[in-house]
């Protein structure tokens, strides 16, 4: 499911992280994705109307990758054997 909040002006602040992330992210070709009770709120209060009811205002996000060391941020964590 796709939907659009980018008019959604309450909304800024959290696309002002999720953005801050992909500029990130997206050059090094990382996947992300929103989660916790930020993404609960933008798919039952946003898109279907239900009420908020939270006690904080963090945002969670997620990364995948597919191990610790990017070819982009070489570092000294490979295992000298493999696992």
């Amino acid at each position: 499911m796709s939907l659009d909040f980018s008019k959604t002006t309450e909304l800024l602040a959290v696309a002002r992280v999720i953005g801050a992330l992909e500029a990130v992210a997206a050059p090094l070709k990382i996947d992300h994705f929103l989660m916790g009770a930020t993404a609960r709120d933008l798919m039952t209060h946003y898109a279907h109307g239900v009420p908020i009811a939270r006690g904080t205002r963090d945002v969670d996000s997620a990364v995948m990758v597919k191990n610790w060391c990017l070819k982009a941020f070489p570092c000294k964590c490979r295992p000298s054997r493999p696992l």
